[in-house]
């Protein structure tokens, strides 16, 4: 396994924040939705595109 030392710094991040979590009494879940609706101007959202469907006309013979 590759120690790469950005996914290295970001589970360290993570680390802390679970700890600051744990004393408050919240989960990491809950603050990450916590977060992300403080913060919600500055998020990225994506809408699937809508699957076009051909209808064809059934041929009987």
């Amino acid at each position: 396994m590759s120690h790469d030392p950005v996914v290295n710094e970001v589970r360290k991040i993570r680390r802390k924040i679970e700890e600051e979590c744990e004393k408050r009494g919240e989960t990491y879940f809950e603050y990450i939705l916590r977060e992300q609706q403080k913060n919600h101007a500055r998020l990225v959202s994506f809408t699937a595109p809508v699957s076009k469907t051909s209808r064809h006309k059934s041929s009987t013979g």
